[in-house]
């Protein structure tokens, strides 16, 4: 029997089909590989690899379903992109640029993984990384980085979602502790939420969870910067 023949890359093709859309076509037209190290373009490649053979195949799927892709984050973990310029704390430690090719492999895989990536690694790595204790930090970021714990961002509140201008909920010191006073809407959480409250400043807080539609009242020994 004969076999088939391998696809025509999409960019050989006189009337694209959308077949491959996604799938990295190795371009570097501003010479941008020239700057990253051996290791940073084998992290980089990496993640090219894991999108162009795990990610860009499922994630229709995960769109039509509307689920959150649990069983691609054991191999996001592999990636080492979460944290990925932080130095120390299990993190790979490469340069920005490294971690922002990084992440456009990934934002070029899919979408939601690539907001997955910025909810957890850029901002709720970040946070506890520039905001947070030395407590905080060798508490969390290891098991972040390893993605045993994903973060999360409270941001959305019940009455105007995700709009940072008209945000109500507020923190005050009441003595070692902050008292948060508000709302949030969030998905579930295994690691620290970075609550955003009315004044702008981001407070870290170690939480199991993050769920709630309703106007409370929470102490917290979280400590803003």
């Amino acid at each position: 029997m004969s076999m088939q023949p391998s696809p025509m890359p999409e960019s050989a093709r006189a009337v694209p089909d959308g077949s491959d859309l996604g799938r990295a076509l190795g371009t570097d037209f501003f010479g941008l590989d020239d700057l990253l190290t051996d290791t940073e373009r084998a992290l980089r490649d990496g993640v090219r690899r894991w999108c162009d053979e795990e990610v860009v195949p499922r994630a229709p799927d995960y769109w039509e379903a509307a689920e959150f892709p649990r069983d691609l984050v054991p191999g996001y973990a592999d990636t080492r992109v979460a944290g990925a310029a932080i130095q120390g704390f299990g993190c790979a430690g490469v340069s920005p640029l490294a971690e922002g090719m990084m992440c456009l492999e990934l934002a070029r895989g899919d979408g939601s993984i690539a907001t997955l990536n910025a909810v957890h690694s850029g901002l709720a790595m970040a946070s506890v990384h520039e905001l947070g204790s030395a407590e905080q930090r060798e508490r969390w970021l290891p098991a972040m980085a390893r993605v045993e714990l994903l973060g999360a961002v409270a941001l959305t509140e019940p009455t105007h979602g995700s709009d940072v201008v008209s945000l109500e909920t507020t923190a005050r010191r009441d003595g070692d502790h902050w008292v948060l006073d508000g709302a949030k809407r969030a998905g579930s959480a295994t690691a620290p939420s970075v609550t955003w409250r009315s004044s702008g400043r981001a407070m870290t807080r170690a939480t199991s969870a993050v769920s709630s539609s309703r106007r409370r009242r929470r102490r917290t020994a979280g400590t803003p910067r």
